[in-house]
């Protein structure tokens, strides 16, 4: 593929080396003509359906730019609906914003029943091609034709006036759709060895703290038999420091654990005295949420430097007894999680918390030093993979991105 310089409109800016000459300029409706789904509902949906079909708002959670593989089917009678026929393009004609609403998905099979509330794009222009220079080289033109206030919605009518640039040869419009293909079955295999990475290390986990799974020593020896200990007998209070502007204001959360806070929640405003109403975070120090703990809301710092956290999270660190890696994945588990639910108190089910003077009391088998670094270590390999795999995820992504933008005009 080569770069070219783009001295006029109508030339990509990045094309493959055998295709040249301008784009041809022409309406949406000169090219397609256009149809409306029909019927579908929600209720209609029966995992053992006979007829695979498609409903406009799986086209925001579950479909990207190519739809090979349905997820619905229904038991309707295919008489009474409209039926996909291979290379459909397909526009959600309802959504909650404009924006949100220019997407266009290519339908690669025949005979699927496309519901109410769709767009359906019949050319003979490369369905595929098309949906990708739909949904990302004029989305924002799309957006433009949306109409609405609480319910946005997108007419064909008035779709059909929407410019198109277009190669002059339907092969160079094949070639583009078949690279972008290619780009995206990447991500999706990424996305799939991440998913399988994470389900892995979530199945070892459960067998590692249930004992199920157990270490040999560096000698091949077992290591000594897990100890009831109490969580307390290792635990100190982390003392507050004076409170200044320069330390940056983070959050716990169950997802990400401790993370910088976005700008849109900061409540200094609030706060007549900030040194009352923060507590700081040293790096490896642990912060627990006592109304979302039974949720996960427990995590170490693993930043480099100090951090503010709010007041009503309680914070402390473990002594060099206990490995603090292990402890983070421990604290996490399944079986934990199982303990918090077992052990909060509260009248009302969402009020119930666990009070940091309960945690500190809390009795649980914790194996030697030694066989929590050895688990730590083989959780830390299984993490630089999982997080491999999402920067291989993020690359592709980018370099799609970047496609995107110079291979249209």
């Amino acid at each position: 593929m080569a770069n070219t310089q783009q001295v006029q409109s109508k030339v990509p800016q990045l094309r493959f080396p055998e295709f040249s000459g301008e784009w041809n300029r022409s309406r949406l409706g000169n090219v397609a003509s256009f149809l409306k789904g029909k019927g579908i509902s929600k209720a209609d949906i029966v995992t053992e359906g006979k007829l695979e079909c498609i409903r406009y708002g799986e086209l925001y959670t579950h479909y990207d730019e190519i739809i090979d593989q349905i997820r619905s089917k229904t038991n309707l009678d295919k008489k009474s609906l409209i039926l996909s026929k291979v290379n459909d393009v397909i526009i959600p004609a309802s959504g909650e914003s404009a924006l949100d609403i220019a997407r266009a998905s290519c339908v690669r099979k025949e005979g699927v029943a496309l519901s109410g509330d769709l767009n359906i794009l019949r050319s003979k222009i490369n369905g595929l091609f098309l949906a990708y220079y739909l949904s990302h080289k004029r989305k924002y033109d799309i957006a433009r034709y949306a109409q609405g206030a609480s319910v946005i919605h997108l007419y064909g009518t008035h779709m059909k006036s929407l410019y198109l640039c277009l190669p002059p040869k339907s092969e160079e419009a094949d070639k583009i759709a078949s690279f972008l293909s290619y780009v995206d079955n990447k991500v999706r295999l990424y996305k799939q060895k991440h998913e399988q990475l994470v389900l892995y290390k979530k199945g070892i986990l459960q067998q590692l703290f249930s004992q199920q799974l157990r270490f040999k020593d560096d000698k091949g020896e077992d290591y000594p038999d897990w100890t009831r200990e109490c969580l307390g007998d290792f635990i100190t209070v982390r003392k507050g420091l004076p409170v200044t502007e320069d330390i940056p204001l983070h959050s716990l959360t169950i997802k990400n654990g401790i993370e910088p806070k976005s700008a849109r929640y900061v409540r200094d405003f609030l706060v007549n005295d900030t040194s009352e109403a923060y507590k700081v975070v040293h790096p490896g120090d642990f912060a627990m949420n006592p109304m979302n703990l039974r949720f996960g809301a427990i995590a170490r710092h693993s930043g480099d430097g100090m951090v503010l956290l709010s007041k009503y999270y309680d914070v402390f660190y473990f002594n060099d007894a206990l490995d603090h890696e292990f402890m983070e994945e421990y604290l996490k588990s399944y079986g934990m999680i199982y303990f918090y639910n077992k052990m909060a108190t509260g009248t009302l089910e969402e009020k119930k918390r666990v009070h940091f003077s309960d945690f500190v009391t809390f009795r649980r088998l914790i194996p030697c030093y030694l066989e929590q670094k050895k688990i730590a270590r083989f959780l830390k390999s299984i993490d630089q993979k999982i997080n491999l795999a999402q920067q291989q995820i993020e690359q592709t992504q980018v370099y799609k991105k970047g496609l995107l933008q110079q291979m249209f005009v």
